[in-house]
């Protein structure tokens, strides 16, 4: 169980990592600031302006996924209906 738990901690460790190396990239793209530079910029960025552009960032995603998801399934459901209806 330890494992799982050390696991799981080093998971969302790498995926915050991860997340930091793709905002210094658009720092290093845009401005053209060294790779460690732009890291430093990120993070004070994202000090100075609060975490909630973070969370914001990734709950837009799953929202768009739901309600594409959503769509889906209403456009299959009257696909469903129309057809039925119409093959009596």
């Amino acid at each position: 169980i330890l494992y799982c738990v050390l696991e799981c901690i080093l998971n969302v460790l790498g995926d915050i990592i991860e997340y930091f190396n793709q905002w210094a990239y658009v720092l290093v793209g845009i401005y053209g600031y060294s790779y460690l530079d732009s890291g430093r910029k990120v993070m004070e960025l994202f000090r100075a302006r609060g975490w909630t552009a973070i969370i914001t960032n990734d709950l837009v995603g799953y929202v768009l996924s739901f309600t594409a998801t959503v769509v889906g399934i209403l456009t299959g459901l009257c696909g469903l209906i129309i057809e039925s209806a119409t093959s009596n």
